[in-house]
């Protein structure tokens, strides 16, 4: 079911919007809008100012923005930043133990890898998988 905003909602986020006060993308995303909807509410009104919304609902429709939400959002932001770190890490030394293991047929030492303490000294062998706290 398509949410309907009122008329006070639309020109408070045209305003964020001409004010410089927010951009585009953090105004969609705070609210869940689309921003070719809301670049065309910003043309509506500079074209027709305060009659550009005639028929909008009263005010107890407007979609409750809560600061819960927005820190669920960025909690989760973080949350996947730092996913994106660790799986980036493991590539590294992924290839770093490959690239190291190609040249060399003998045990691969941990100093090898260039990441000290990363797997505390042990040896590694090519036939044996990568221990589970690595993968």
């Amino acid at each position: 079911m398509a949410r309907k905003f009122s008329a006070a909602f639309k020109f408070e986020v045209v305003r964020q919007l001409q004010s410089d006060e927010k951009r585009l993308a953090q105004v969609c995303r705070e609210h869940d809008l689309d921003p070719a909807m809301v670049r065309g509410r910003r043309e509506r009104v500079e074209k027709r100012g305060s009659d550009a919304f005639p028929r909008s609902p009263g005010a107890e429709d407007v979609p409750a923005t809560t600061p819960a939400t927005l820190a669920a959002a960025e909690a989760r932001i973080g949350d996947l930043e730092r996913l994106v770190g660790q799986l980036t890490w493991r590539t590294t030394f992924e290839k770093r133990l490959g690239d190291v293991r190609a040249r060399s047929p003998r045990k691969v030492r941990a100093h090898e890898l260039g990441s000290p303490g990363a797997v505390a000294g042990a040896d590694l062998c090519p036939a044996r998988p990568l221990p589970p706290s690595l993968l």
